[in-house]
């Protein structure tokens, strides 16, 4: 995956201790996630699973510094892989399905909420909410 990445996006420095694995669009097919830094952003690799096609790459981009909803507060930060859940205090998230096996992701800086991420079956590709 770090290969990959540099060779994709080579004017971001990628982070391969905060490589992790799942199946993050509940397809039963593991995928991967890394995140990468340049200047005062940080932006986050997903590998979605193959399934036996070529691999495919969506990236999110987010800030790095207090006071907004799409930044992580202080870097570096670390991913965190969990099972799923398609249910929140505000109610459901929209596109989301929690199949079996199914992996949701966070960005956790330790500093400030969480980041969190989830496969959208509606536009097919990873969203993010906050708290």
């Amino acid at each position: 995956m770090l290969r990959d990445l540099a060779k994709a996006k080579p004017s971001i420095r990628w982070d391969s201790a905060s490589a992790v694995a799942g199946d993050f669009d509940g397809r039963s097919s593991r995928g991967g996630a890394m995140l990468g830094y340049a200047g005062s952003k940080v932006y986050l690799a997903i590998q979605a699973g193959s399934r036996g096609k070529s691999l495919r790459y969506q990236y999110l981009e987010f800030g790095v510094g207090p006071g907004a909803q799409a930044a992580i507060c202080s870097a570096p930060a670390k991913l965190e892989v969990y099972p799923l859940e398609c249910s929140m205090e505000e109610g459901e998230l929209p596109g989301c399905k929690a199949t079996k096996g199914a992996s949701g992701l966070s960005i956790v800086d330790g500093d400030c909420d969480s980041i969190h991420l989830y496969w959208d079956h509606v536009s097919n590709r990873m969203q993010w909410w906050r708290r």
